[in-house]
């Protein structure tokens, strides 16, 4: 898997992460002292350590899961959905470079990874979007 794509299914599953929060009206915070683990937990700033991806372990995950009802099956579901959107913006985003003439990164430029806001990830789910 390619740097970028990781960087992608990073922000899919802390994404998807944010989502369980929202479907049972609680802030990251609060979903993680539910959950039983530590408040800070969640946090945006413990996501990327030092340039570094930090993934949130399988137990976090499970007691995440567990509090918010919701199956390992949905779950991946949900960070499927939220990475196919991103890729899905990334390839148009250089399909209109092309048409323009324009190129989508400099020489040894990184990609974009292209996240979608919130609200957006949110408006594919509630679509019934599918990969």
């Amino acid at each position: 898997m390619t740097e970028e794509r990781l960087e992608i299914r990073h922000y899919a599953l802390w994404t998807a992460i944010d989502d369980l929060a929202v479907q049972v009206n609680l802030s990251p915070s609060a979903l993680a002292i539910h959950a039983g683990l530590n408040s800070c937990t969640l946090n945006r700033s413990n996501r990327t350590r030092g340039g570094t991806l930090h993934w949130s372990s399988t137990a976090t995950i499970g007691a995440l899961l567990s509090v918010t009802e919701t199956s390992w099956g949905e779950f991946g579901h949900l960070v499927d959905l939220i990475e196919q959107a991103q890729l899905n913006q990334i390839v148009e985003a250089q399909k209109k470079a092309r048409e323009v003439g324009g190129t989508t990164r400099a020489k040894g430029e990184r990609a974009s990874t292209g996240k979608l806001a919130r609200s957006e990830c949110q408006m594919i789910l509630r679509n019934g979007s599918e990969s």
